[in-house]
């Protein structure tokens, strides 16, 4: 079957009104450069308060970039520029004098291979917490307890707190990363592809974790399996590569996008034609 590419039409897509309402993080025509070239064409984009986001699309449309601009990561990729506004409670996190330290703690990021400190378990969490001035150590240890049973860990290591984090397995080493981002009680959760290192049995492990965060903060998730996106995400976005460039094809509640998307070009990718 040959589908459509995308028209200039559909490139002009915005997000349902409700996700406006609701916007915890707000893009507002930002765009994305490396040096001249263009990466990311100017989106709009509302993310929803305590919800479960999706952003899919082939490899090389900008998904990855995308995320790193919301808490500023982009800054360290050196020629980098964003352009636009990305509003967080209706701040612009790019505008000047922005507290980074503080942004990255409401913010935090997971991402596509896990990344533990070449620490101990505890002190992968003790860390963080000491650098943003927790100087109780009882208090820190009530922390440390509390987010390793939030990620299902603390059973799991309990007796071996002070073991090389780094022996943990994948999937262990990925819950300890969520546990260290959210001993800091961040308000959005940015994972990039967190289960594509991971085997399917970590993954589920991990995707049950995600589903349960829904409750308490926003969770932005790049992923690349459709199967994924379907089952824990509550509205998805779906971005398309056009001359090297990425760009938003549709934004729609996750299950209507799946299962009546509003472009031929997504039911050609979530259906498995393209992409």
């Amino acid at each position: 079957m040959t589908t459509p590419i995308i028209t200039e039409q559909q490139d002009l897509t915005t997000c349902p009104a409700d996700l406006a309402a609701n916007a915890h993080l707000c893009l507002e025509h930002t765009a994305i450069f490396y040096g001249p070239q263009q990466a990311l064409r100017e989106t709009s984009l509302s993310i929803p308060r305590k919800r479960i986001f999706s952003i899919i699309g082939p490899s090389g449309c900008g998904k990855s970039s995308l995320l790193r601009a919301m808490n500023r990561l982009n800054d360290r990729i050196e020629a980098c520029t964003v352009r636009g506004k990305v509003l967080l409670d209706g701040e612009d996190v790019y505008a000047a004098g922005t507290d980074m330290i503080h942004l990255r703690r409401r913010v935090g990021m997971i991402f596509q291979q896990p990344n533990p400190f070449p620490l101990s378990i505890e002190h992968n969490i003790d860390l963080p917490l000491r650098e943003h001035g927790w100087r109780s150590r009882s208090k820190r240890r009530e922390r440390i307890e509390r987010v390793l049973r939030e990620v299902g860990l603390w059973d799991e290591v309990k007796d071996r707190l002070r073991h090389s984090a780094l022996r943990l397995s994948g999937g262990q080493q990925q819950r300890l990363c969520v546990a260290r981002a959210l001993a800091l009680d961040p308000e959005v959760l940015l994972m990039d592809e967190p289960c594509s290192a991971l085997d399917p049995l970590s993954s589920a492990v991990v995707e049950d974790l995600i589903v349960r965060l829904r409750d308490r903060l926003t969770v932005v998730v790049v992923t690349h399996n459709l199967g994924q996106a379907r089952r824990i995400s509550d509205h998805t976005a779906f971005f398309w590569s056009r001359d090297q460039m990425g760009c938003l094809v549709e934004c729609n509640e996750t299950e209507r996008l799946f299962n009546a998307p509003a472009r031929d070009l997504t039911a050609a990718y979530v259906n498995g034609q393209r992409g």
